[in-house]
């Protein structure tokens, strides 16, 4: 066994004639039974494509995995899976269900002679059933051979065991610390790369261009199990891999001398939408200032400013785009348009330039652009005939039509009236989708149904919004598990809420936005406010136009609903109120830190960090942590999870703005929950204003 360790290790750390970089001929990185960059059960050092999102599902006799995977950052990779152990306990013999998270970091990327290096941690969020540190190397030694060996702790320390080599630099990595016996998410960071080591490695074969062997040394012995519910006859584990050309991997496997099993994983990237870059329609050409006149427009005179806003409007509704607001003033033209039909908001900004380019005389040389969603108004944008001209067609056009463009407040003061066809009044019947997950008794639950939701905007920035449901199948309704919570049941008793099928009323609210500065916004929300509480909900936020902080203050007062979600009320009342700062840290990634009360009446604060994606992808990751003790909390020990939002356009490849978004929590307690309010100001005012515009600027000319 020291030889085959030996042998890992010399041939990745060897300097071979035969060596390649990352991104030669072998540079296909694949899945392990975890979900994460590996071989068979092993890591490997080198990641997954930037933003690569993965789903996958692995099995043998011990356990079935559910995984989900996604490389957050060209060097950090973030994993979380759901797995069923079976037989667990020897005396009971009941299947545990665990949720664990991972992450694995690059520290170096492979060379031309140097391997790559990451470290990596195992469920170090979760109840530490898996527990384990890792540094891992890999090298690809030739067109088709990645070797890769590494030191691992805990769970990767189970045999062929050696003193720890960071007592050199201090004794107390010597001993790990035993696990206090908890209901799982707390992060036990005294455990960390502490106690003995073992070495484990592999060997990746690309026989075929779709087919790998595998082959690893596993120091994992399964405490607890191997023996019992099944024999552990080797360290060696073997496979073959299938990788196919439509995104997936199939792999079969013969783990431990003993048992066979498989893994599926199927995966997508947010950078690399199915549609590239989408189906919106052509759009068109920049005209030329000498084309056009105002007799040739039809106008009575050079400021028709009646006529100019009927063509106008008309020009943009073929490119999906609503105007709301048109005033002439000398030589610029000034126009608000609303916030909807593209993912992205410079996309608009640039086929309102191109319109205007077409319905404006040449005496109008400056086109004024702002975009408006439901009162509230983002940074003007402000154009010239000529730059559009010059760079429609230059090889490097956005970047310098993003520097000739200039970006200033909006104007608050302006008398022109609004387009009456510009007022959100819609009434859309859609289907619906509604998931439960992660309950040992089912992991997942689901209803499918038809949802009505209608918005009636009274007058600009005032609406009355409301959302019905009926569900046609599901089995949400068959959950009968029941809350052991000592806390207020704020959100633990969420299935019972489920029990009703017939029609529900989702939402009924009146609200009001108003901007009072340029950089303040406020709003107003009051009726039901969403499936489970009703009542009165304030905001103000504090975003300037051209910077990518805000800070923002909420109030809400509160009543519980009741079970059938239609018009009655329970007992339960409360306020709550959070501070907010957000910071668009740039290159799509955001962080929001909230702090205050919530609803079951605990104080703290959550964290939330995001990455956005150009087409309007959108995953991120929370967590919440308040004075309420974690045995208090109950299972999970603090409420976490991570957020995906997913553009509509991802079926259709059609220019929309709507998207799609959904909360996955390893279990649903009450402590650290929150209101949930439609509407919130950030995320509407943040599209609007410099900061995205510029992030989304190289969709200007599409």
């Amino acid at each position: 066994m020291k030889l085959v360790v030996s042998l890992f290790a010399a041939g990745v750390f060897s300097v071979a004639s035969s060596a390649v970089a990352e991104d030669g001929p072998f540079s296909t990185v694949t899945h392990n039974s975890f979900g994460a960059p590996g071989i068979i059960e092993m890591p490997v050092a080198h990641v997954f494509p930037d933003a690569r999102l993965t789903f996958g599902f692995s099995h043998f006799t011990a356990e079935n995995r559910n995984l989900i995977n996604f490389q957050f950052h060209p060097r950090v990779n973030l994993g979380f899976r759901y797995a069923r152990m079976r037989d667990y306990n020897e005396d009971t013999g009941y299947d545990r269900f665990d949720r664990s998270f991972s992450a694995q970091f690059l520290l170096q990327k492979e060379g031309e002679f140097a391997p790559a290096i990451s470290l990596g941690l195992n469920d170090f969020l979760g109840t530490g059933v898996t527990a384990s540190e890792y540094v891992v190397a890999s090298k690809n030694i030739s067109e088709n051979i990645r070797l890769s060996a590494g030191v691992g702790f805990g769970r990767l320390a189970g045999r062929n065991t050696f003193t720890n080599p960071l007592t050199l630099f201090d004794d107390m990595f010597d001993d790990r610390p035993a696990r206090e016996a908890s209901l799982g998410g707390e992060a036990n960071f005294g455990q960390l790369f502490r106690g003995n080591a073992s070495v484990f490695g592999g060997v990746e074969w690309k026989v075929a261009p779709n087919v790998h062997l595998l082959a690893e040394y596993s120091p994992d012995t399964y405490p607890n199990r191997a023996g019992r519910v099944f024999e552990q006859n080797s360290p060696l584990n073997f496979g073959a891999r299938f990788v196919g050309k439509q995104n997936y991997e199939v792999s079969l496997h013969y783990l431990y001398g003993s048992e066979l099993g498989f893994a599926l994983t199927t995966y997508l990237n947010p950078k690399k939408p199915v549609y590239g870059p989408g189906l919106d329609p052509a759009p068109p050409a920049i005209a030329p200032a000498g084309v056009v006149s105002a007799d040739q427009l039809g106008w009575e005179t050079v400021a028709d400013e009646r006529t100019a806003r009927d063509q106008v409007a008309a020009a943009l509704d073929a490119q999906n785009i609503v105007l709301k607001r048109l005033r002439l003033a000398g030589k610029t033209v000034h126009v608000e348009v609303v916030r909807s039909g593209y993912s992205r908001p410079a996309q608009i900004v640039g086929r309102v330039g191109r319109v205007l380019s077409r319905t404006m005389p040449a005496e109008i040389e400056t086109f004024s652009v702002t975009l408006v969603s439901s009162g509230v108004k983002g940074a003007e944008v402000v154009l010239t005939r000529r730059m559009l001209e010059a760079y429609e067609n230059h090889f490097d056009g956005s970047w310098q039509s993003y520097i000739a463009a200039e970006f200033d407040a909006p104007d608050l003061q302006t008398k022109s009236p609004v387009l009456t066809d510009s007022l959100d009044r819609e009434l859309a019947v859609t289907p619906y989708i509604k998931s439960s997950y992660f309950d040992p008794e089912d992991p997942y639950r689901g209803d499918v149904g038809v949802q009505v939701r209608g918005t009636y905007e009274v007058v600009e920035g005032s609406y009355v919004q409301a959302i019905a449901r009926q569900r046609v199948l599901g089995t949400l309704s068959e959950s009968t598990r029941e809350s052991d919570s000592v806390l207020p049941r704020v959100r633990s008793e969420m299935n019972k809420y489920d029990k009703n099928g017939d029609l529900l009323l989702t939402e009924l609210t009146y609200n009001q936005r108003y901007q009072l500065t340029p950089s303040i916004f406020t709003r107003a929300t009051v009726g039901y406010l969403e499936s489970a509480f009703a009542g009165v909900s304030t905001e103000v936020l504090w975003k300037p136009y051209n910077k990518r902080y805000g800070v923002g203050l909420e109030l809400n007062y509160v009543k519980q609903r009741d079970f059938d979600q239609h018009f009655d009320l329970r007992d339960y009342e409360t306020g709550t109120g959070h501070l907010s700062v957000y910071y668009d840290v740039g290159s799509g990634y955001h962080a929001q830190l909230d702090v205050g009360k919530y609803l079951a009446g605990d104080t703290g604060g959550t964290l939330s960090l995001a990455r956005e994606f150009e087409n309007g992808w959108r995953i991120g990751a929370f967590a919440t942590f308040t004075d309420v003790p974690f045995d208090e909390f109950g299972e999970g020990s603090f409420d976490k999870g991570f957020q995906v939002t997913i553009p509509t356009n991802l079926v259709s490849g059609e220019p929309t703005s709507n998207r799609y978004s959904t909360t996955l929590r390893p279990i649903l307690r009450d402590g650290g929950a929150r209101v949930n309010v439609s509407g919130r100001l950030y995320e509407a005012v943040r599209e609007l204003q410099k900061p995205e515009l510029a992030d989304s600027w190289g969709r200007f000319w599409k």
